[in-house]
């Protein structure tokens, strides 16, 4: 890229990245701890990547420890209900 072209670039990603919702927190889909086979998973996981989250996935019983949910990065947790 040509130093002339930087400032542009830059501010064009800014204002991209501004606009995104969920820029900075991650979401994740609720993975029913007992639930065999995943075929009730699958739908409600691709309807959500289908709507533009990338949802990342749970266990639940690992959905209510705030400190591994805060180092993967999880801010905002969706149940098999909610989707």
């Amino acid at each position: 890229m040509a130093a002339a072209d930087i400032p542009t670039w830059t501010e064009q990603s800014i204002r991209t990245m501004a606009s995104c919702d969920n820029l900075f927190g991650i979401t994740a889909l609720v993975l029913p701890d007992d639930m065999r086979p995943w075929s009730g998973f699958f739908d409600p996981f691709m309807k959500l990547i289908d709507q533009g989250t990338n949802p990342a996935v749970v266990l639940q019983s690992r959905s209510t420890d705030a400190a591994y949910l805060a180092a993967r990065g999880i801010d905002r947790l969706i149940t098999l209900d909610q989707v």
